[in-house]
């Protein structure tokens, strides 16, 4: 086993760990959504039984769960903006690295005496892609591994509350309709069958 990892295995590596972690952070939303729901569920039912207490609990939940969701997202957000930015300084590194390769060759094919200069300038180009690529590798590393601060307008109004336990009401009360007419269609049925 080699004592130091090249580079392409040290990319590979943090590769994996952003994959990991955008897993992470998606499996993160879909369980706040399932707590979510589980949360307007038992708030309606809490409304239905006049529950005041259990219901000023549950909207405090709802808010903490509506709260961490979005935090979630804003996360992933900026992973996923950051690894567009880091594909396109790779893309940037590897045509400034061509583009010095093309610059040698047309050299030598005119037998310019002057590689020298032509070395130089490939050099400069390859340091600073290699520059940009160490700054975007550790911006990708800092924005991994930090929790997102919350945003203004962030927080979750009583409003916006009523309006997810309204529609998980009106949802629960269709499917009780629904119930209704059905019953009272299978006895038309069984009364037209006699």
């Amino acid at each position: 086993m080699p004592l130091f990892k090249s580079g392409a295995e040290r990319r590979a590596e943090r590769n994996l760990k952003i994959k990991q972690a955008v897993r992470v952070i998606q499996k993160g939303i879909q369980s706040g959504e399932k707590t979510l729901e589980g949360f307007k569920a038992k708030a309606v039912r809490a409304r239905q039984l006049g529950d005041n207490g259990q219901l000023a609990t549950l909207r405090s939940a709802m808010k903490r769960a509506i709260s961490f969701k979005r935090a979630q997202e804003r996360a992933l957000l900026s992973i996923e903006s950051a690894m567009m930015m880091k594909d396109q300084a790779e893309n940037v590194g590897a045509f400034a690295a061509a583009m010095g390769e093309v610059s040698k060759a047309v050299g030598a094919a005119f037998g310019q005496i002057d590689m020298t200069r032509g070395i130089r300038e490939f050099e400069a180009t390859k340091a600073k892609s290699e520059f940009l690529q160490d700054q975007m590798d550790t911006f990708l590393e800092a924005v991994a591994g930090v929790d997102s601060e919350p945003v203004e307008g962030d927080a979750v109004s009583d409003a916006e509350l009523d309006a997810y336990i309204d529609d998980a009401a009106a949802s629960a009360e269709e499917g009780l309709v629904d119930d209704r007419v059905r019953a009272g269609l299978d006895r038309v049925r069984k009364e037209m069958n006699r």
